[in-house]
């Protein structure tokens, strides 16, 4: 149980969902306020099937490229470090990113926004370790719910916490991942050395 909300948190911490608060606002303004509701959960729908299907695509592939347990581990431990550097060292540019106003479908809300990147690489990488699929499918399930959770949310937290006070949450999740990037490197590189 402690294994399963150990990779839902560490999913719901890749996802930032708190940090995307603001981009997510500005990216619903330019929709009727009728429809607003309606496009925010069918892209926050969206963006849970692709990182299902990617989830699976992504376990294939590196099935096909036949990484090992320890190669994930060492590449996984790598790859989140990456993901809390920009989490901590990243200006406002989720804020900045100027998009053409309209309604949109899948791009830019559900991806990249939600199902992010970063998201798509963490998953792939726990489709290849030694946790249950269903285990970590479901994990992700849960990851995604508080996440849409908040951004169901988005306003009255962005008006409580304003776009400082996000970014300060983003650079202490950044903090959070780079301790599990840094944990799941060394257990890589511990197997390495005993294998």
């Amino acid at each position: 149980m402690n294994l399963f909300f150990s990779t839902a948190l560490t999913l719901f911490l890749v996802m930032d969902s708190l940090g995307s608060i603001p981009a997510y606002l500005s990216l619903l303004e330019h929709i009727k306020k009728e429809q607003r509701r309606f496009v925010a959960f069918r892209e926050i729908l969206f963006s849970l099937m692709m990182m299902f299907a990617f989830f699976f695509v992504g376990g294939w592939f590196l099935h096909l490229l036949k990484a090992d347990l320890t190669t994930v581990e060492i590449a996984g431990g790598v790859v989140l470090f990456l993901i809390a550097s920009r989490l901590i060292f990243s200006k406002e540019e989720k804020t900045e990113i100027k998009w053409q106003p309209g309604p949109h479908l899948i791009v830019p809300i559900a991806t990249p926004l939600i199902a992010s990147p970063s998201v798509f690489a963490a998953l792939m990488i726990y489709s290849k370790s030694d946790v249950s699929q269903t285990m970590v499918l479901g994990a992700m399930t849960l990851a995604w719910l508080v996440s849409a959770i908040l951004y169901a949310f988005a306003r009255p937290i962005h008006r409580l916490l304003k776009d400082k006070g996000l970014m300060a949450c983003q650079r202490l999740i950044g903090l959070l991942v780079a301790l599990i990037a840094i944990q799941k490197l060394l257990h890589g590189l511990h197997a390495l050395i005993q294998g």
